[in-house]
């Protein structure tokens, strides 16, 4: 909703887990599935949604810099261009505290 109420071209959402030391990035549609890949080549889900960020926490040194660098000769993917691939989310860290 915020990415076309915003005409935006591209959003992502980063959840870091610290004390874990890993992160995912969880991605809008096909144009996040192709620059996400093309910066960090992590497995992402099935339905796309999600990719592995592995043990990657710091957005100013691990996450701007490829992403940025990315871009440089990314262009705008067609549709069902982008390859998914079997993921277990159910490591994804839920608060014992937050039903």
């Amino acid at each position: 909703i915020v990415k076309a109420e915003r005409k935006l071209d591209l959003i992502f959402l980063a959840i870091v887990n610290i004390v874990d030391m890993r992160s995912h990035l969880f991605l809008a549609g096909g144009a996040e599935r192709s620059l996400a890949f093309a910066a960090f080549e992590g497995p992402i889900s099935e339905d796309g949604s999600i990719m592995d960020m592995g043990n990657r926490v710091s957005r100013k040194k691990e996450f701007v810099p490829p992403l940025t660098s990315a871009t440089k000769n990314w262009a705008m993917p067609a549709p069902g261009s982008v390859e998914t691939v079997a993921m277990d989310t159910t490591e994804l860290y839920q608060d014992p505290l937050d039903p």
